[in-house]
Formats: structure tokens, sequence, C-alpha cells
């Protein structure tokens, strides 16, 4: 028996993570290769110039008509590379808690 896919969306949310890590390339690298096929509407937390300016080096421009982002704050792009900064990880964290109070709450 063939088993039809739904035909309602359902929302998938995704923290950003360190804006000078490799978080948010992956994000968005692994959404370009498979929201096609999946039945999903992807919720990113972050910063949306940010995501904006990668997508835009990454060639993934059109993958952000497919993509809710919530800014929970603002963040320079590019960032520096590969470095810690506290500020970084504070703004991960905002990430994570807003997203984490998002699936509470929706």
């Amino acid at each position: 028996m063939k088993q039809e896919k739904p035909t309602d969306s359902f929302p998938v949310v995704f923290s950003m993570g360190d804006p000078h890590g490799v978080g948010p390339e992956v994000i968005l690298k692994a959404l370009q290769a498979s929201l096609p096929s999946l039945n999903i509407r992807p919720i990113i937390f972050g910063d949306a110039q940010y995501l904006k300016g990668l997508a835009g080096d990454l060639g993934l421009n059109s993958l952000l008509g497919h993509v809710k982002i919530i800014t929970v704050d603002s963040y320079e792009y590019p960032p520096s590379w590969g470095t810690l900064a506290a500020q970084a990880g504070r703004f991960a964290l905002r990430c994570l808690e807003d997203a984490t109070t998002y699936c509470r709450e929706n």
C-alpha cells in the first residue's frame, strides 16, 4: 500500500547557534538539501540579516522564501569566523532560550 504524504506541514524549530561557528551554515545547507522532500515549516531563531548575508554568500537566497526567521537580536555579519567571543555565546544562548519558549507556548 502506498503511503501518502500528509497535506499539512508541521513546524520544526532551529536555534541559529554560535554565529562564529558552523551551525548557521549547517542549518541552511541541510534545509536546502532536504526541504523539497520534507513536509515541514522550518523556523530559525537567530538574526534575519545575518542569515540573509550568509545565505547570499552560500548561494542559497532562494531558500529564505521557505523559512521563517525570528530575530531574537542582531549580530554583525560576517563575524570573526572560528573565534571565541562571550557576545557570540550570549547570542547563541538567547536563540536557544527563545526557541525553547516558542516550543513550549505553541
